[in-house]
């Protein structure tokens, strides 16, 4: 995955509201010099983002994370419930726009669970909310850092082994492929092979 922003340094300085937000039908709203940065999960239904001429589709299986002072457009597909974050940081990377993160199903649950939590957490104000609050904003980083980490262990295996599987997918009728002439292609020894082609 290619984002700009490293979650791990993310310094929250605070959260200014969570917010569920009840979408209608199809409906597209404009959005200019927005005040603060924030996260967006779609617990149903779908929105599209336009930044820049690029797409970003908010959905369960995709989190976006939008900047502070953006500059972007977004239509509602079809009704749907959203969870918004609002809050200011130090990212390191001002002015990026938006960025997505897209999810695995076992991160969809764990993701929406949190992002629930944080939900009733600030709207029920008990004391010591905020730093409640706080707290879960940082375990849903850390649970979109460990899925990001994932998205690109994957990526760094399949590259190694991408010519051996090019090979396997363009001669699946050669009958002496084997596992020795496979990781010859990909320049590693067997084992390796092996291991990684398990891993993927």
């Amino acid at each position: 995955m290619d984002n700009n922003i490293n979650l791990s340094k993310i310094i929250l300085k605070k959260i200014y509201a969570v917010n569920v937000i009840m979408l209608k039908g199809k409906q597209t709203y404009v959005r200019k010099n927005r005040p603060n940065y924030a996260f967006s999960l779609k617990l149903k239904g779908e929105t599209i983002y336009v930044s820049k001429s690029k797409k970003y589709y908010s959905n369960s299986e995709s989190l976006i994370l939008l900047s502070k002072n953006s500059e972007y457009t977004y239509t509602s597909t079809e009704p749907g419930e959203c969870i918004m974050i609002e809050f200011d940081a130090d990212l390191g990377y001002p002015d990026f726009g938006i960025q997505d993160f897209k999810l695995s199903k076992k991160s969809q649950q764990e993701i929406s669970k949190l992002f629930t939590y944080i939900s009733n957490v600030w709207k029920n104000k008990k004391p010591n909310y905020m730093l409640k609050c706080k707290s879960i904003f940082y375990e849903i980083l850390s649970e979109i850092k460990i899925e990001d980490d994932q998205s690109y262990t994957y990526k760094y295996f399949k590259k190694i082994i991408e010519p051996s599987i090019d090979y396997m997918n363009t001669h699946y009728e050669d009958v002496n492929i084997s596992l020795e002439s496979l990781a010859q292609l990909s320049n590693i020894s067997t084992v390796y092979f092996r291991k990684v082609f398990y891993k993927i």
